[in-house]
């Protein structure tokens, strides 16, 4: 059983979160304003913060309008064992014609120590495509690879002496839009 996550979602978080900041700042303003009333000031402020707005709400319509991607999602096997392996698959559906350049996964394991200094301790790397061409609509695009661990991979732990955490990172690479990734932190456990 594979858990899923949005490649394209941080984006779209990013960009309508900074939109209901800007709304939320400009009733707060509004209020202000009405407190103190609207003198010259005041509405030369309003004037202002309604520009910041407009520009804010243009912004976030032109970012989710150009997006390439209906959805794209990254999936990964629950938990691993050391010596097994981490099942990874990415799933795209395309909103307009777009040419994949790139289609990387990568595993690594990070440890952390109680004063704060982080290790890598394991990376390994699969590209999964290499320049496609996806159509618009129709079927979803799935690619999919199986990463061995060591037999002595670190076990994944949290403690107040530091912690050991493994992570699963997806890099997508689409010509003339950028680069989308994602990451989705999994466990690596003992055998039962």
């Amino acid at each position: 059983m594979l858990v899923w996550t949005s490649l394209v979602v941080r984006g779209k978080r990013r960009s309508l979160l900074s939109l209901s900041g800007i709304v939320l700042g400009a009733l707060f303003f509004l209020q202000l304003a009405r407190f103190y009333g609207w003198s010259l000031p005041w509405i030369v402020l309003g004037v202002v913060v309604g520009l910041f707005v407009v520009r804010s709400m243009g912004a976030t319509v032109w970012f989710l309008s150009r997006h390439p991607f209906a959805s794209g999602d990254l999936g990964l096997s629950e938990a691993a064992v050391p010596g097994g392996a981490v099942r990874c698959a990415v799933r795209i559906l395309a909103r307009r014609a777009v040419e994949i350049e790139k289609l990387q996964i990568t595993l690594t394991a990070e440890s952390r120590d109680s004063a704060g200094t982080t290790k890598r301790l394991f990376t390994d790397s699969r590209e999964l495509l290499e320049r496609t061409a996806l159509p618009p609509g129709g079927d979803p695009l799935e690619a999919a690879a199986e990463i061995p661990l060591p037999e002595d991979a670190p076990l994944s732990y949290r403690s107040f002496e530091g912690r050991v955490r493994w992570l699963a990172r997806a890099r997508l690479e689409v010509s003339g839009y950028g680069a989308f990734e994602e990451e989705i932190e999994f466990l690596v456990a003992p055998n039962a």
